[in-house]
Parts: C-alpha cells; sequence; structure tokens
C-alpha cells in the first residue's frame, strides 16, 4: 500500500481497513462494495451508514483514518 491512496484497488482497500484501521471484520464489506482508494477518500458518515456500519464507533474510527490519510 506504499502507493498513492487515490490508485488503491479493492484489496488495498480491504488492506487498510483490515490491518491499519483495526476492523478485520468489515474487510469484506468494502470489497463487496467495490471501494478504491479513490472511492474511500470520498467517503461520509452517512455512506458509512448507508454501507451497513450501524456502530458509531466503528464510522468514526474510519473516518479519523480516512482523515490522518488526506492530511
Amino acid at each position: 500500500m506504499s502507493k498513492d491512496t487515490e490508485s488503491w484497488t479493492v484489496e488495498d482497500v480491504g488492506d487498510f481497513i483490515e490491518h491499519v484501521v483495526g476492523l478485520p471484520q468489515l474487510r469484506e464489506m468494502f470489497e463487496g462494495e467495490e471501494i478504491t482508494g479513490l472511492d474511500l477518500l470520498e467517503l461520509t458518515g452517512d455512506e458509512l451508514k448507508e454501507m451497513g456500519i450501524s456502530v458509531l464507533g466503528q464510522r468514526k474510527k474510519i473516518l479519523a483514518a480516512l482523515a490522518s490519510l488526506q492530511g
């Protein structure tokens, strides 16, 4: 995952969710939604909820990790 986030594949995003964010149980969900790096950078809390991530703490953890990617 050393390449630019925008060029991440669906698998790279899965790796990020599993290993960096620390939510391996959500990897298949992100891969099933075919979320690429560009998509990941544009995700909102509402979209995460629409994807089925109902636990607020998980959404906040993902959004915090996304904010760190964006600098």
